[in-house]
């Protein structure tokens, strides 16, 4: 289980202030937690016993010093002093977890945790109290409603629920209360499960299929919408729960859908002068793909923070927007600034970054359009053995990103009964590639794969002619860099002539959508677009819209919605998720004069050129 760390005051909501106001109040938990109104204590009742954490004799010292800590905890609680509680009770538990009634150090640790909103705290202390306590002690339910409240401040509100339900208290409308406050945050896949968990008659059932008729209704789904709203209705639901069930089976969804979809974006616009150029150009792609959103209805709202290109600034960044309600950010540009937003978030906001190639590790909901994308090596792997090859040399960059792209390639050769005679790996920053030619012409394999980067093909290429490898009937393949309008334009004719490659877009197609952003660019910024940035800003934009209208309530739904995604037209490609990861759909091209031709195309070859002296 993954705990949150303490959280802003400023993210609690009113519930949270509510509970913790009713807890500080009455210094019980449970007269907060089960039932409305709390029975007048009876003084001659017996104070409950709480066994020790663990078992064992303890020792007399033990004894004494696990008695003193426990005697301060309860009179620093009772005085509301909750930092010296929490610490105190703290001590004891892990110092003395054999000393007899210890684990009522667990208790007060819990319920000072929760005044001091500490998420992890409340958690850690009520679920070992729980593993403690027998199930016929008495303050086994209001530890578990305190497990409850730990984790709905950590905002794990499919967590907080779960607790919830594990008491037999349906009716309570305490318990009901704080179903109603979770459920509005809980993603469509977790009021799923929940619902799957509980019993049909249970009435906390009611806020549940509120907020997934919602999740339908927006969708576009209206039957299972209405059937999943006539099943709360039946259950007697108040409140916003109420609400949501009319505008449902009303199919009246204004009061749930005027609010528009809040867009962060996270950026060094004070950074850097090429970060910040960067910025600004990404920025116009975004500001037209949210024009094009209008047009089509939609009601997207922007909000920029500026991080300085700093993680502290990125960190500052992503609260505050959180705080501003965003559902997705975009950006930011560096790794770590990338990996300090998957970290930084409260909620499980979207993070998409634009080159940013880490945080994925670090949770989920974080994607970059320059991590590797494996579908370029798959595909054309793919291609050449329908094309017939059975035999490959390969030549790649040493760099992380080519040496991972060749491992891809490679097994999708080898996968579909081909094989690789030879991987020659080479330096970055190498311009001289003599020893990785001659090794090929020894060879003289039916077919040469170059899996290099762009900035490497106008520098590598020529040389395969220069060592005379075009005089010995090896074809030539390359990775997608070669079918870039800025590769193909760089280097001559007939060193990429009848080259097999893959492109994002199936060759000879024309894309609706790219002339409609470069028309609304040119227009909005009175210039000619050169620059490619801001497609990228255009595409980020639209795999947000694209996921938004899926039936997105939360930011965890926004998530579920991008995981799902698959075909969704772009500026610079198509695209999808998989496995966590944006992917492109690639399809295999051949090249020739500088134009895409489907791969099968038959060119025929010119006469052998003479060979150009190499110097050897």
């Amino acid at each position: 289980m993954v705990l949150r760390a303490k959280k802003s005051k400023a993210r609690r909501t009113m519930g949270q202030l509510v509970r913790l106001t009713c807890f500080l109040a009455l210094g019980v938990l449970a007269a907060c937690a089960v039932g409305s109104a709390a029975p007048a204590p009876d003084p001659a009742a017996e104070v409950p016993t709480f066994p020790a954490i663990r078992a064992g004799t303890p020792s007399p010292n033990e004894e004494v010093a696990g008695a003193r800590l426990l005697a301060s905890a309860r009179d620093a609680f009772q005085a509301g002093d909750f930092q010296l509680a929490d610490s105190t009770a703290r001590a004891l538990a892990e110092q003395y977890p054999r000393a007899p009634g210890s684990s009522e150090a667990l208790l007060l640790w819990g319920r000072s945790a929760l005044a001091l909103e500490d998420s992890d705290g409340v958690v850690a202390a009520s679920s070992d109290l729980l593993r403690v306590l027998p199930r016929e002690h008495p303050e086994v339910s209001g530890t578990i409603v305190l497990l409850g409240d730990g984790f709905q401040l950590g905002a794990q509100h499919e967590e907080a629920v779960r607790a919830y339900l594990q008491l037999d208290e349906p009716g309570s409308d305490s318990l009901l209360a704080r179903v109603a406050a979770s459920a509005p945050s809980i993603p469509r896949d977790g009021l799923e499960r929940l619902l799957e968990e509980s019993r049909d008659d249970d009435l906390r059932r009611g806020p549940l299929l509120a907020e997934l008729s919602l999740v339908h209704a927006l969708a576009g789904n209206q039957d299972d919408a209405q059937r999943l709203a006539q099943q709360a209705d039946r259950l007697g639901v108040v409140g916003r729960s109420a609400d949501v069930v009319g505008a449902v089976l009303s199919d009246d969804l204004s009061a749930f859908t005027s609010a528009s979809l809040v867009l962060g974006a996270v950026l060094p616009l004070s950074g850097s002068p090429t970060n910040r150029t960067y910025a600004e150009r990404f920025l116009e792609g975004v500001q037209i793909a949210l024009q094009l959103a209008e047009t089509q209805g939609m009601r997207p709202r922007l909000i920029v923070e500026d991080n300085q290109g700093t993680v502290e600034g990125t960190e500052l960044a992503i609260r505050s927007l959180e705080d501003q309600g965003v559902l997705a950010v975009i950006g930011p540009l560096l790794d770590e600034n990338v990996t300090a937003a998957a970290s930084a978030r409260f909620d499980l906001t979207a993070v998409l970054s634009p080159t940013g190639q880490s945080g994925r590790d670090e949770a989920s909901g974080v994607y970059s359009l320059a991590a590797l994308d494996p579908g370029a090596a798959t595909t054309l792997a793919e291609a050449l053995r329908d094309l017939g090859y059975d035999e490959a040399a390969l030549v790649h960059s040493d760099a992380p990103d080519q040496s991972a792209e060749a491992q891809t390639f490679s097994a999708a050769f080898s996968e579909s009964g081909g094989r690789i005679l030879t991987s020659i790996g080479y330096a970055p920053g190498t311009t001289y590639f003599e020893e990785a030619m001659l090794e090929v012409e020894a060879l003289q394999p039916p077919l040469l794969v170059l899996a290099i980067p762009e900035s490497d093909v106008e520098i590598l290429v020529p040389q395969v002619s220069f060592f005379g490898l075009d005089t010995l009937d090896i074809d030539v393949a390359g990775t997608a860099p070669f079918t870039e309008p800025q590769v193909l334009n760089s280097v001559a004719n007939r060193h990429t002539d009848r080259m097999v490659s893959v492109a994002s877009f199936p060759p000879g197609a024309e894309s609706t959508l790219f002339m409609e952003f470069v028309d609304a660019y040119e227009q909005e910024f009175r210039r000619t677009l050169r620059s490619p940035i801001p497609a990228v800003g255009f595409d980020l934009v639209q795999m947000i819209l694209a996921a938004y209208g899926s039936g997105v309530r939360t930011n965890g739904d926004l998530v579920a919605a991008l995981e799902r995604m698959e075909h969704v037209p772009g500026v610079t490609g198509t695209y999808g998720v998989t496995g966590g990861q944006i992917v492109r759909e690639y399809f295999p091209v051949r090249i020739f004069e500088r134009e895409l031709l489907p791969a099968d195309s038959i060119i025929p070859k010119p006469e052998r050129p003479t060979p150009i002296p190499s110097g050897r």
